[in-house]
């Protein structure tokens, strides 16, 4: 049997440990929204989805449409009073899922919340939903070119090879400061 859902709290984390400031921007970068990414599926896992039998629990639309597998629903009917099948289904399905952009984090929320999400986050951080969600996406763009094109920046690379985007130490602080202050809003206004 699982251990009952646990609130983690919604610090910076790998898998390894805190994440901490390299001497290289790109790999601090780098790593830092992986641990965004890390720590996503623990914040989701720690709130309970919605309580199936109780007639009072929250039932999103997206809960309501959520589909399972036969074996699960045969899970259920074997042991009604036990609804670990469901979060082992919502765990399944979203095991191979990231959860780097802003559409799919919102996604996962409607299972447990009717939460406007990033309408939400962007008042609770005095900024307007569409740029923060904006800011997430250009950091896990930023990401990505640093982690799968070298950092190269395209326009000038013919002319000068190995040229990369540039980056420096305050664009990674802000860029890790902002997710983990969009981490921790998520954590405190998803219940």
């Amino acid at each position: 049997m699982k251990a009952p859902f646990a609130r983690p709290s919604p610090i910076l984390t790998t898998i390894e440990g805190p994440v901490l400031r390299s001497a290289s921007p790109r790999a601090t970068l780098t790593l830092a929204q992986p641990a965004f990414l890390h720590q996503w599926p623990a914040i989701y896992s720690g709130l309970t989805p919605p309580n199936i039998s109780a007639r009072d629990s929250v039932r999103t639309s997206a809960f309501l449409r959520f589909s399972i597998s036969l074996v699960s629903v045969l899970q259920g009917i074997s042991d009604p009073q036990n609804a670990n099948f469901l979060e082992d289904e919502i765990r399944r399905q979203h095991s191979y899922q990231s959860f780097q952009r802003c559409d799919k984090i919102a996604d996962a929320i409607r299972l447990i919340s009717d939460v406007r999400l990033w309408e939400t986050v962007g008042n609770s951080i005095g900024i307007n939903a569409e740029d923060v969600k904006g800011q997430l996406d250009l950091i896990v763009d930023r990401r990505n070119k640093i982690a799968h094109e070298a950092d190269i920046n395209p326009t000038i690379a013919l002319s000068l090879p190995g040229s990369r985007w540039p980056i420096d130490e305050t664009l990674v602080d802000n860029a890790i400061n902002f997710i983990e202050q969009v981490v921790e809003t998520i954590h405190r206004v998803v219940r």
